[in-house]
């Protein structure tokens, strides 16, 4: 994509893979069920996740079409084998509870497929090429926003370009979206075309590759200008792309382009019907550990989170949270660990109170020795415990999304170790929040 570096590490882009594969996208069922009763193809490209949800299948069976898997040969038949299985359309995610980031995504889409399919009439491109091209140079954007909303949102908060949107994800997530898309198209065996337009390569064998792609960066250059919240091109972007339209369009395309973008948003906009703007309360949308805690730990983290600031980082959150909800909830002293992706260690930034056993300043997660306990909480669901005759430990992952950290806790209270993991999760994820992680 546009402004982007095809970068990632290995065990978390796998990692990433398997959770976007189980979890998916949001797919409307009502629209399936409109698209298997009326047969009516329209609806596979006017709806992008259900053009992704049938494209994702027909690459696992094999049964995409194009003898060579070329790229311009690609005609989504929506085969009556594949709409009448139910797993094509599974989803995690429900279509009335997407934000209004996620729904600006698809509908970016939308517009770098209009604005390939104006640019690229010279070489007849379909629709569904042009469509399935842009798809896949979205996807791993698309797949971000949905199962990280929480980093997608601050990246596109933070963003104010195409490449600082695509930098601030490779540098939280560990990989970029460029190679999510392309390392999830290779679990599915598509064909290698596609996965070459994910990746963006245009000095590859295949002809159409490298026109597809070279359209794709100029779709998505409009696209983005005609939305001006969404992060805009860099100057030699909109240079390039501009080029490129007078050349083929003609010294009138430009301003035909951004008027038929313009209008494919408008179209795309005026069709939605959801954006989830139902209020969630600190408990259901921040830390649900809160409200199964028992009721005299309550009031402080209650207390925390009137005082925290959305994105920002307050010092004084993290010292209340550390120095007088851990120590009033039955644990003498913390050390946190942030994870340094590039070494794959663990590094301690900040520790308070007491603890009795000495913690070294790093942790290698690839050879942890007798720290063990605290690498291997960084990958768990639920807190890590280790009892000595110096105490017990509790080592608990921090991240909503993906594990960015580990919070170790020296707990000095007798009761039931199913309420103390409660009150470990309930701290964890309120320093998650305080930490922006």
């Amino acid at each position: 994509m546009t402004g982007e570096r095809a970068t990632g590490s290995g065990d978390a882009l796998s990692r990433a893979v398997e959770h976007v594969n189980i979890n998916w996208i949001p797919v409307d069922l009502e629209r399936v069920e409109e698209l298997i009763q009326t047969g009516d193809s329209s609806i596979i490209q006017q709806d992008i996740t259900i053009f992704l949800s049938l494209l994702r299948h027909s690459a696992q069976s094999g049964s995409l079409n194009g003898p060579s898997g070329e790229i311009d040969e690609f005609k989504l038949r929506a085969a009556p084998e594949i709409l009448r299985r139910r797993e094509w359309r599974s989803s995690a995610h429900k279509p009335e509870r997407v934000s209004e980031f996620q729904f600006e995504q698809l509908a970016f889409v939308k517009a770098v497929a209009a604005s390939v399919q104006l640019i690229g009439r010279s070489w007849n491109l379909t629709e569904d090429s042009t469509t399935c091209a842009a798809a896949i140079r979205q996807l791993g954007l698309i797949l971000i926003a949905f199962n990280y909303p929480r980093i997608f949102e601050r990246a596109r908060e933070r963003a104010e370009t195409l490449r600082e949107l695509h930098d601030e994800l490779s540098y939280k997530l560990g990989f970029s979206p460029a190679m999510l898309a392309a390392a999830v198209l290779e679990s599915w065996d598509a064909p290698s075309s596609y996965v070459e337009i994910a990746k963006g390569e245009v000095n590859v064998a295949s002809p159409a590759v490298p026109l597809l792609i070279k359209l794709c960066r100029a779709g998505e250059v409009f696209a983005a200008m005609e939305n001006p919240d969404y992060p805009q091109p860099l100057p030699e972007e909109w240079s390039e792309a501009k080029e490129l339209v007078q050349n083929y369009l003609g010294v009138t395309g430009i301003g035909h382009l951004r008027a038929h973008v313009a209008v494919t948003l408008s179209r795309v906009y005026a069709k939605q019907k959801f954006f989830s703007t139902e209020p969630a309360s600190i408990v259901d949308l921040r830390n649900p550990w809160v409200e199964k805690l028992p009721e005299r730990y309550k009031p402080l983290f209650q207390e925390f989170y009137q005082r925290l600031k959305p994105n920002e980082i307050g010092r004084e959150n993290i010292e209340f949270l550390l120095k007088k909800v851990a120590p009033a909830s039955g644990f003498s002293g913390a050390i946190v660990y942030l994870l340094e992706v590039e070494s794959e260690r663990l590094i301690k930034r900040m520790a308070t109170g007491e603890i009795r056993t000495p913690y070294p300043a790093q942790i290698d997660t690839l050879n942890p020795a007798s720290f063990s306990f605290v690498s291997s909480a960084l990958s768990s669901s639920s807190p890590k415990v280790r009892a000595s005759e110096e105490g017990v430990m509790y080592a608990s992952s921090l991240g909503t999304e993906i594990q960015t950290g580990v919070i170790v806790l020296n707990d000095t209270d007798n009761s039931p170790v199913s309420e103390r993991n409660t009150v470990v999760q309930a701290l964890a994820r309120a320093l998650t929040e305080a930490l922006l992680l």
